[in-house]
C-alpha cells in the first residue's frame, strides 16, 4: 500500500526530507478495516478444512446432491452468460442492419442486453447524427455543379422569350425576359 504524504494532515510544500520523515513517523495508519495476510490465510483453511469435514460426514446420496446442486448452478450460470452473448450477438446483428457502425451497434447491444436504456437512447442519438450527417453529404455530392464560365449553361433564349410575351401582350413578361437578356448578353461579353 502506498502512503501520500500530501493527504496526512501537517504536510506542507516544501517540506525537507526529515520533516516528511518526522510527520510519517508521528502519524498513525488506521488499519482497523483491514485484516493481516496470515489471519486471513489461517482462515481460509479452516473453512476448507471445514468443508472436507462436512463432505465427509455426508451419506453417499447427500454428497451426490451436493455434488448436482454445485454442478446445476454451474450450468446454470454458464447458460445464463450464452444467452446474454446471444442476446448481445443477435441485438448486434440487428442494430447493423439499421445502419450502426459495428463498434456503436455491439455498444449499444450490450447496453441493452444490461438493460441500461440511457446507453441505448444516448447511441441512438449518435447514430441519429451521423445518418443526418451522411444524407447531407450525399446530397451534396450528388448536387450537380454548374458548368465554370457558363452562366446560361441550359441554353435558354431570353430575347426569343422577350419576344414571345410580347406577341402575347404580355408586358410584364416581355420586360422581365428582356432584362434577363440584357444581363446575359453583359455576363457573356465579360
Amino acid at each position: 500500500m502506498k502512503l501520500d504524504i500530501t493527504k496526512i494532515p501537517g504536510y506542507k510544500d516544501g517540506m525537507s526530507a526529515e520533516e516528511q520523515l518526522k510527520l510519517i513517523q508521528g502519524h498513525e495508519i488506521d488499519m482497523s478495516g483491514y485484516v493481516k495476510k496470515d489471519v486471513a490465510d489461517k482462515y481460509a483453511s479452516e473453512a476448507a478444512e471445514y468443508k472436507k469435514k462436512y463432505t465427509s460426514t455426508l451419506t453417499d446420496s447427500e454428497q451426490k446432491a451436493t455434488e448436482t446442486a454445485e454442478k446445476f448452478n454451474e450450468m446454470e450460470t454458464e447458460l445464463n452468460a450464452l444467452r446474454r452473448e446471444r442476446s448481445i450477438s443477435k441485438y448486434t446483428a440487428k442494430y447493423i442492419g439499421l445502419g450502426f457502425d459495428e463498434k456503436l451497434a455491439d455498444e449499444t447491444a450490450t447496453a441493452f442486453a444490461d438493460g441500461k436504456m440511457d446507453v441505448v437512447f444516448a447511441n441512438f442519438a449518435k447514430h441519429q447524427d451521423a445518418v443526418k450527417a451522411n444524407v447531407k453529404a450525399e446530397l451534396l455530392r450528388e448536387t450537380p455543379r454548374p458548368g465554370a464560365g457558363t452562366p446560361n449553361a441550359a441554353g435558354i433564349d431570353y430575347a426569343k422569350m422577350a419576344q414571345d410575351a410580347a406577341t402575347r401582350g404580355d408586358n410584364v413578361a416581355s420586360v422581365y425576359y428582356t432584362r434577363l437578356s440584357q444581363q446575359q448578353e453583359t455576363t457573356t461579353t465579360t
